[in-house]
């Protein structure tokens, strides 16, 4: 009866010594994980802004959208229809907040402050032009 007892209290220690030792394991690669992000993140200065883009379809959400991923130093870009925004991560090294608006402007949308290129208006889809 003691030999079990005994065996059963070893067993419960080496349970209570793995948990321990695993979990000090992952809390330190968890810190380190978080370290070399910031590092990352130090030695890249990324920025995400979010200005108004008129869109009325899902078509010019889509073409804002990939108007923006095609830009230089352009990390991810997205435009929701529904709130009429478009967010950016982008590299500020490379490109800056007035030139991505100026490309959205150029490709025929309304965005941030500028107006659409009345040129390049009548490229985008029919609902998207404000014909009145």
């Amino acid at each position: 009866m003691r030999s079990m007892k005994s065996l059963n209290s070893i067993f419960y220690i080496i349970i209570i010594a793995i948990q321990i030792s695993w979990t000090g394991c992952t809390s330190q690669s968890k810190s380190t994980r978080e370290v070399l992000n910031q590092t990352e993140n130090a030695s890249r200065p990324y920025k995400k802004v979010m200005f108004n883009v008129h869109v009325k379809c899902q078509q010019s959400a889509f073409n804002v959208q990939k108007m923006l991923n095609e830009q230089e130093g352009v990390i991810k870009a997205e435009c929701n229809l529904n709130t009429m925004i478009a967010t950016v991560e982008y590299d500020t090294t490379k490109t800056n907040l007035p030139k991505l608006i100026k490309v959205v402007a150029e490709g025929g949308y309304d965005a941030g402050d500028l107006k659409a290129n009345p040129k390049a208006k009548h490229l985008t889809p029919f609902c998207c032009q404000n014909r009145k």
